[in-house]
């Protein structure tokens, strides 16, 4: 299991720490390992610090001048983490024992950008799990369908969500600087953690809700310090600025226009959302240039994986039938047709069984194929690394550990796996042959080019 840094925000809550440390200490022990904890103080008077050098002096402590709210607090905690995997917790969370130690495993597979937990606020109704992309009213919008209801086991096993909720859940740090982390445009919260996952989606990575991972949450601890109208009034801004970001489907986009007058004008208060929003318009197109060369997969691409088919079983679950295991994708069973496919997508995933009504509701589709960035060796030692969706030899042992594979670590795959994978071009990077050739030539042909461009 790797190793985590988890970051609690604060802001002027001692009592929210006594209440809700002891049990974030017993989840890490649970877990195993060595991990980090890092408190961000947004500038409390309470004594928070004080609090925290005494009763937890092996905590690093980060003591911020002032309030910066959620979104800036986050990324400068994350910028003080030592280990990949960064868990963001508001002081406000109380977490169950095993809260670490179903997350952190998920990380094996590398697609992964981030996994939550049920929320589950006080008075005992689901605050957050699984989300669905929804484009009702024309705007993009996570949807959850058991919201404010009674807590229930309404998932078994891990599955697919649209985003990871900003105070309570665990990223790859490395694929959180790629995206720039939380974006302060945002500042100071509201959809900065639903633009961080929906972009992830669009590079082509994953987020994870993990139902056996549990936190229970005092929802207006913090934000309900503020004044709840001021706080919509952002909620609205924001959501429209997180639309005109990110929504880049053109006949979408079109839709979206096409419609926000009524989605404006249903009340003063999202038109005054829509004045506010206004003026980021520069940096809003600043962003959308910035995100085009890194999208791998469009809305409807993103809507078809996160969208709600009816099925008993939700998109991203692995199940098993007969001996066999399959993984719900887009409303279908894919077959995960060998034991290296299965690892490639990191085997510490549970898989729920289901029955045979279960499974003659779902359409089959085509095998899962091997993941974006994963590894494999064949019977008689030549690995390969899948790599734009092509598989790619890599013909040196140098080759390998270059580009991060450990082939003395990898499982061997059975040739019906490795059948699945032909069709890439020998991936050199120096060391074998096919090199270009360093002739003084090429040196004079690059200088040019350089020049061309100064």
């Amino acid at each position: 299991m790797q190793p985590a840094s988890i970051v609690v925000l604060n802001w002027n809550g001692v009592h929210l720490l006594r209440q809700n440390m002891p049990a974030l200490i017993d989840a890490v022990a649970a877990a195993g390992g060595h991990h980090e904890l890092i408190m961000v103080d947004n500038g409390s008077t309470d004594g928070s610090n004080e609090f925290m050098r005494q009763n937890y002096p092996g905590a690093k402590i980060l003591p911020l001048p002032a309030n910066m709210g959620l979104v800036r607090g986050y990324n400068l905690g994350s910028c003080f983490a030592s280990h990949n995997i960064v868990v963001h917790l508001n002081n406000s969370v109380h977490v169950n024992r095993d809260f670490l130690r179903f997350i952190l495993p998920h990380f094996n597979h590398r697609q992964v950008f981030a996994v939550h937990p049920k929320l589950v606020a006080l008075d005992g109704t689901i605050e957050a799990e699984l989300s669905f992309a929804s484009f009702a009213e024309k705007m993009i919008y996570p949807r959850q369908p058991h919201a404010f209801q009674p807590d229930a086991e309404n998932y078994l096993a891990p599955c697919y969500s649209m985003y990871a909720p900003g105070g309570c859940s665990a990223y790859d740090r490395n694929k959180f600087w790629l995206m720039r982390g939380n974006d302060e445009i945002y500042s100071p919260f509201h959809w900065e953690e639903s633009d961080l996952s929906y972009r992830a989606w669009k590079r082509g990575w994953e987020v994870i809700f993990e139902p056996r991972s549990i936190g229970h949450h005092n929802v207006h601890a913090t934000i309900g310090k503020l004044d709840q109208l001021e706080s919509m009034q952002l909620y609205f801004r924001n959501w429209l600025i997180f639309n005109w970001i990110n929504l880049t489907d053109r006949d979408l986009l079109a839709e979206h226009f096409a419609n926000l007058g009524k989605f404006v004008h249903l009340e003063p208060m999202r038109r005054r959302a829509f004045s506010q929003a206004l003026p980021y318009m520069t940096n809003i197109l600043s962003r959308r240039r910035w995100e085009r060369p890194n999208l791998m997969l469009t809305d409807r691409a993103v809507f078809a994986k996160l969208a709600d088919y009816g099925r008993p079983v939700p998109n991203g679950t692995f199940v098993e039938y007969q001996g066999r295991v399959y993984r719900v994708e887009c409303g279908r069973l894919r077959h995960v047709p060998g034991e290296a496919i299965l690892a490639a997508y990191a085997a510490t995933r549970s898989f729920q069984s289901i029955t045979k009504t279960t499974f003659d509701q779902f359409p089959l589709g085509e095998p899962l194929a091997w993941p974006e960035g994963s590894s494999a060796r064949d019977q008689s030692g030549v690995v390969y690394k899948v790599d734009h969706g092509l598989a790619r030899a890599i013909d040196t042992v140098e080759s390998a550990h270059m580009v991060g594979v450990n082939p003395a670590s990898l499982p061997v795959a059975h040739p019906s796996e490795i059948k699945m994978l032909i069709g890439g071009k020998p991936l050199n990077l120096g060391f074998a042959a096919g090199m270009v050739e360093a002739s003084p030539e090429h040196f004079e042909a690059i200088r040019k080019l350089l020049e061309s461009e100064s």
